[in-house]
């Protein structure tokens, strides 16, 4: 599997999963509909938070901007995500981009492709980091762990720092409390003017050969996780709906444009009307259900699509010989491999993911509608 492969996975099932692309502002949301027990959820295509929220905040979007205190925790989710004031608790935050100038008064965890912490942001306790670079010119009160291709540091650090990347800074202002303690291929580039009151520990990793200590080995497992997840889920359609499975596929091959549009219509249908829900007290558990189960719909359209794929190649290899269960898994297994062979190329690769994942969302929502104006009484 490609690190492209699992990326591009991973912002549909995490990313695309909340993200609703549907302009909403929590700032314009009644207080009373918008916060159960002092806590607020929002979601969108640009997420603005500007008032102080009592509870924890759970915001999800192409663009989050927090712009107003939360005295709890805080969870973002997004393409772009920005911490412009302070989170009395921890924070967690998963996106391309993320940017912290707050103050956060506990830990942070987070994990994109760039991370910064900025010059004017305090973190209060530890902060473990996890992206393509990570920027560091903000206090951080306690440990830090980062996982990165290139982490820069140039911040004082109260704990130990244990890092893992292939390029590592470590600038003059940098102040470390404790013992430096990386894993790299190269020695880290390190300035005299910087203090690390521990000893500095270099573990040498020969690369590609050798793995980051955290970054590599999390992303090969991961890739082995989501295959065998792809696999399984599509086993799981085949034993229990073998005869549907091959209703979508026809529909997927009979009306692929039509397919495409309902595919689309539903990724962005789902998400609001789950925001809808959410305005209400009452309907809160049910919006949040729709969220839960919105990853699982998305992963079916992958699976269909893949199934579509594999079956074509299967029949065109064994000719007029029937398609047994057996082959269809050995043909799910190719296209997944194949898929990700094609996602793996710049530029168009995520959108090819995006494509298929709608093609297969659009051919069941075809089938089922069909199913239901062909059944008696319909």
């Amino acid at each position: 599997m490609s690190d492209a492969f699992f990326m591009t996975i991973r912002w549909l099932v995490v990313v695309c999963v909340v993200a609703a692309l549907t302009p909403v502002r929590a700032a314009d949301v009644p207080a009373e509909r918008r916060t159960s027990a002092g806590d607020m959820f929002a979601a969108g295509g640009k997420v603005e938070v500007r008032d102080r929220v009592a509870g924890d905040a759970f915001l999800a979007g192409g663009r989050v901007s927090l712009d107003g205190v939360v005295a709890g925790d805080a969870f973002a989710v997004g393409g772009k995500v920005s911490v412009n004031k302070n989170v009395d608790q921890d924070l967690y935050a998963v996106g391309g981009n993320i940017v912290v100038v707050g103050d956060i008064g506990q830990h942070v965890r987070a994990a994109g492709g760039d991370i910064t912490i900025a010059p004017n942001a305090n973190i209060g306790g530890k902060a473990t980091l996890a992206g393509g670079h990570i920027e560091i010119k903000g206090a951080v009160g306690s440990h830090l762990t980062g996982a990165a291709e290139s982490v820069e540091i140039d911040a004082p650090i109260k704990g130990n720092v244990e890092l893992s990347a292939r390029d590592i800074d470590i600038g003059p202002h940098a102040d470390i409390g404790g013992t430096l303690t990386y894993w790299s291929a190269q020695p880290a580039r390190i300035d005299p003017a910087a203090k690390i009151a521990g000893a500095v520990q270099h573990h040498a990793v020969d690369m590609p050969r050798g793995m980051h200590h955290m970054g590599m080995a999390a992303l090969v497992v991961g890739s082995m996780f989501v295959f065998l997840a792809f696999a399984v889920l599509g086993g799981l359609l085949l034993l229990l709906l073998p005869n549907f499975t091959g209703t979508v596929e026809r529909a997927f091959a009979s009306s692929p444009g039509k397919s495409f549009l309902l595919g689309l219509a539903v990724f962005f249908v789902l998400p609001l009307v789950a925001i809808l829900f959410m305005l209400t007290i009452i309907g809160i558990p049910f919006g949040l259900l729709l969220f839960f189960v919105y990853p699982l719909v998305l992963m079916i359209g992958y699976v269909t699509a893949a199934f579509f794929i594999g079956d074509r190649a299967v029949s065109a290899l064994r000719k007029d010989k029937p398609l047994t269960a057996g082959y269809r898994i050995l043909g799910l297994a190719g296209a997944l491999v194949l898929l990700a062979l094609l996602q793996a190329l710049p530029l168009i690769g995520g959108v090819i993911a995006f494509v298929v994942v709608l093609m297969g969302l659009g051919a069941w929502t075809l089938s089922l509608y069909n199913r239901y104006h062909s059944a008696p009484g319909a």
